[in-house]
């Protein structure tokens, strides 16, 4: 079976094929204005510290605070205490860490907040945050 096409040419004159251009590449330009913003959009919010009621550290296990605050400035030990001294620009926290009877681990028994002259009415929950906000700075 052989078919056959055709088709109708309206066009008086031939028509000559042209070549093809490649297609303009196209750069998109940002202002210098919109690069900050955009990059700022793309830049996660750092997650808010929640500063806990210093009491809630009364009973916590050695491993819980390092957790929570790091590693101390200054750890020393008064058998059978253990004092723990984080400090910062404006203050020092002490926790006083005793062994429970039975146990081979400290737990947090007292706390202290010792403002420095920079901020000399600074409270004990103030003096918790500026060490989580070091913590958090690394």
């Amino acid at each position: 079976m052989l078919l056959a096409l055709t088709a109708c040419n309206s066009l008086s004159e031939p028509v000559e094929p042209r070549p093809m251009s490649a297609p303009a590449k196209s750069t998109p330009q940002v202002s210098p204005v919109a690069k900050p913003v955009l990059q700022a959009a793309l830049t996660p919010e750092p997650e808010p510290i929640v500063v806990p009621e210093p009491s809630t550290l009364v009973g916590m296990k050695a491993l819980q605070v390092a957790g929570l605050l790091g590693e101390p400035s200054l750890m020393r030990t008064d058998k059978p205490a253990q004092i723990w001294q984080y400090r910062t620009d404006d203050c020092a926290f002490n926790l006083f860490l005793y062994q429970e009877t039975g146990h081979t681990s400290h737990s947090v028994a007292h706390y202290e907040a010792v403002p420095f002259a920079t901020v000399p009415n600074q409270s004990v929950k103030s003096c918790l945050g500026s060490i989580l906000q070091n913590k958090a700075a690394g």
